[in-house]
């Protein structure tokens, strides 16, 4: 029931674009078109305040006051859920829409509402470093209905990189993965912690089998 302030439409007629007119709502979610021609038109709003699209007709000499209401903008929302079914919060989640990221945060139920421009179907990512998404491939349809998405901690293998005198190496170096059994090598990413810790996420082993021989360079 708030007013819609600062908000771009548009008059469309249904054959001639020449008669189309753009305006923007006030601070109180007020507009005013003059000097409509004749004829049927869309009024057309959308936005992150919400859509409109309604059908209207114009006759000579005749004004029009009324009000109108928008429709909830398409989102995909529901409660972000840990593998015991518990709500996770504090979790950023993102996804993409028009090449524009949409981003929540869960809230302390879980709870969380990514608002978008248009029905289509999207990915729920995370940004998360505590937690990976359990099906980042499954695609969601913007809808009133609430889904549950889950996730489960990352994992890691920890370690250090010492120099041959024993000492901490803490920077200026990259990692590498060797399968020495397949004869192939990547970029190994990793972070580092406070004490010189490397994290690596299992996940980057996956694809490894129990034969392969696999080693870990460092080059500094």
């Amino acid at each position: 029931g708030k007013p819609a302030a600062k908000l771009d439409g548009v008059l469309k007629h249904e054959s001639d674009e020449t008669k189309n007119k753009t305006f923007t709502t006030d601070d109180k979610g007020h507009f005013q078109l003059s000097k409509i021609s004749e004829g049927k038109y869309s009024l057309e709003f959308n936005s992150m305040q919400g859509s409109l699209v309604e059908s209207l007709a114009f006759a000579k000499n005749i004004a029009m006051m009324r009000d109108f209401k928008l429709l909830p903008p398409p989102s995909v929302s529901g409660v972000l859920v840990d593998e015991a079914g518990k709500p996770v919060a504090g979790i950023k989640l993102f996804t993409f829409d028009d090449n524009a990221v949409v981003e929540d945060e869960t809230k302390a139920d879980g709870k969380f509402n990514l608002i978008l421009l248009k029905k289509a179907e999207y990915r729920v990512l995370t940004s998360s470093e505590v937690y990976d998404i359990l099906n980042p491939n499954k695609l969601y349809t913007p809808s009133l209905e609430k889904i549950v998405i889950q996730v489960k901690k990352k994992v890691f293998l920890k370690g250090k990189i010492l120099t041959p005198s024993g000492v901490v190496l803490r920077k200026d170096y990259t990692l590498k993965l060797i399968n020495k059994t397949k004869k192939t090598s990547m970029p190994l990413y990793a972070t580092t912690n406070k004490e010189g810790k490397i994290l690596i996420l299992m996940s980057t082993f996956k694809f490894i089998s129990a034969e392969d021989e696999i080693q870990i360079a460092v080059e500094s």
